[in-house]
């Protein structure tokens, strides 16, 4: 008996009734089967696509948003190079001004004073060994002083604007980072020659860490918002052979 090309479906209704009876071709059964599977695959194949479409998308706003944090960060390091040029323009112009100012007598007069009494460690000193840049001589951020170097207070208190930046005086190492019940986020610069320079703020945004080494005229700090509205007040200070200095004795410029 030649066997059956042709596949019977029956549709029996629940409740009864009658019985459909329908007669399918074979190859036409398996070519709706595989139409079916095809189309199930394609669904499944689109759903993929589709997901790693999104997550491609996810990938490529996250790579532009790092390509704009590189973008400024680059700025920024051009900014801080063009500042840093002019602190050695500047630093070249003092240095050429202090050698010419200063002549042999005067630094025999220093070096034989400093025998006798504890001073101040001579600008000629520094002019010998080329370490101009150490001094903390740029004033670290634009304010007013609102409270000055006294018997009391070993510093002074400059007030800022919020978000303003502080600098380095100085270059050196960074040498401590801590937190001063009186004085809030301390950093203490380490210029050399026995001299330090510390700079507070309670609610200061640090940008250096202990052990960095920081060029004069280097952002090290942002000010942050205090108990007055308007702006932050920065604790400012300078150490030599460990005893504090009055800070505007060093300073030279802004």
């Amino acid at each position: 008996m030649a066997k059956s090309k042709r596949i019977t479906l029956l549709v029996i209704p629940e409740e009864g009734g009658k019985t459909f009876e329908l007669k399918v071709p074979r190859v036409l059964a398996w070519f709706f089967l595989a139409l079916v599977l095809a189309v199930f695959v394609f669904l499944i194949l689109g759903l993929r696509a589709h997901l790693e479409s999104g997550h491609r998308g996810e990938q490529l706003a996250h790579l532009e948003q790092e390509k704009a944090l590189l973008e400024e960060e680059v700025a920024q390091i051009k900014q801080l190079e063009r500042v840093l040029r002019r602190l050695q323009d500047s630093n070249r112009r003092l240095y050429t001004i202090l050698r010419e100012s200063l002549g042999l007598a005067v630094e025999n007069e220093i070096l034989q004073t400093s025998k006798n009494r504890e001073i101040y460690i001579s600008a000629v000193e520094r002019i010998r060994w080329g370490r101009m840049n150490n001094l903390p001589s740029m004033w670290p951020a634009h304010g007013v002083v609102t409270r000055r170097f006294d018997e009391d207070f070993p510093g002074v208190e400059i007030f800022l604007a919020s978000g303003s930046l502080v600098r380095a005086s100085g270059a050196g190492q960074i040498v401590d980072v801590h937190y001063d019940e009186r004085y809030g986020h301390v950093i203490v610069l380490d210029h050399g020659n026995g001299i330090a320079s510390h700079y507070g703020d309670f609610n200061a945004s640090l940008l250096v860490e202990r052990g960095d080494y920081v060029q004069q005229g280097q952002p090290i700090a942002v000010t942050g918002r205090s108990d007055q509205a308007s702006g932050a007040a920065l604790f400012y200070a300078v150490y030599e052979a460990g005893r504090a200095r009055d800070p505007l004795e060093y300073r030279v410029w802004l």
